[in-house]
Order: structure tokens, then sequence, then C-alpha cells
């Protein structure tokens, strides 16, 4: 009987190896998960504050000055970050302006972006 105890303990060993080889792969892949949200935060924060710094800059012109024209597509970096901005002005009937700041990282592959919008009514017309 104690070759049966002996055989036993080794299947028990092995149960215990393979659970906790799973346990650890699971503790590893939401580790990995982990840090690739907090990556994909910090990049959709910082997206954020420089198209929010942008659209802050625009509110300081005159928007009669503004035009369709006065879009575009730029290249803006923050650290070692990465970012395309891409800034539409719209007219509207009233003449007031709706300005789109949106800027997508360059950095990842996940896809970070932010997007401001604000329309600005003429200066005294309010």
């Amino acid at each position: 009987m104690a070759e049966n105890e002996d055989g036993f303990a080794l299947v028990e060993a092995l149960v215990v190896v393979c659970l906790a080889g799973i346990i650890g792969l699971a503790v590893t892949y939401s580790a990995v998960l982990s840090t690739q949200t907090r990556a994909r935060t910090y990049h959709n924060s910082v997206a954020m504050q420089l198209a929010l710094e942008h659209l802050e800059e625009l509110s300081t012109i005159d928007p009669s000055t503004m035009s369709a024209a006065s879009g575009g597509t730029s290249s803006v970096s923050r650290g070692a970050l990465n970012f395309t901005r891409t800034v539409t002005v719209t007219v509207n009937a009233d003449q007031s302006r709706t300005v789109s700041v949106v800027l997508n990282d360059n950095n990842l592959k996940m896809g970070a972006r932010a997007e401001v919008n604000n329309t600005f009514p003429l200066w005294g017309s309010l």
C-alpha cells in the first residue's frame, strides 16, 4: 500500500505544478493588460491636454478672421509622444465659428485619440 501512496503524491505534485502555471499565466496576462491600459490612458490624457491648449490659443483670436482655410493638419509632440493634430473651422449661418481639434496618437497601435469642439460667437455679438 506504500507504493500506491507514493504514486498518489507524485500525481498531486503534478496537479499543483499545473495549477501554479495556469495561475501564473493569468497573473502575467493581467499585468500586461494593466500596463497597456495605463499607457493608453496616459497618451489620451496628453492628447486631450494638447487639444485643449490649442483650443485656448484659438480663443484669443478674433473669430471673424477664422475661415475654413484656417484649419489644417500638423504634427505636435510633448516629450517623447508624437501626435497628428487636425483643426477644422466651420463658418455657421450666424457667422459664428465652430472649431474642432482632433489629436491622433502616432505612438500607439491602440489608437489613442482626443477631440474637442467649441463654437466661437463673433466678438461683440453677445
